[in-house]
């Protein structure tokens, strides 16, 4: 993925995280998104296909690095010594 769509998507994200601190999610729209993103509606669908959709990826983002098998140091924390077949400390 080039580096314009990472920043693109995780501006998405941090706009959904932001609205988050708000309201619940039920009571989010789209344009809440958009208005703390910054991202225009056209790209935010070129992305997503709606809220939902933006919500599984927010969520497989979060799953598929907890449960990385390629253990490397964090910034924030470090699973990188532990087993990779022992997921209950991750949790």
């Amino acid at each position: 993925m080039n580096k314009k769509i990472e920043k693109t998507i995780a501006a998405i994200y941090l706009g959904l995280e932001e609205s988050l601190k708000e309201k619940p999610y039920a009571e989010i729209t789209v344009q809440d998104i958009l208005d703390k993103s910054h991202v225009s509606r056209s790209t935010f669908y070129v992305h997503f296909k709606d809220k939902d959709e933006l919500l599984i990826s927010v969520c497989s983002h979060v799953l598929e690095h907890v449960f990385s098998h390629t253990l490397e140091a964090e910034k924030t924390h470090d699973f990188s010594k532990s087993s990779i077949f022992d997921y209950g400390h991750l949790i």
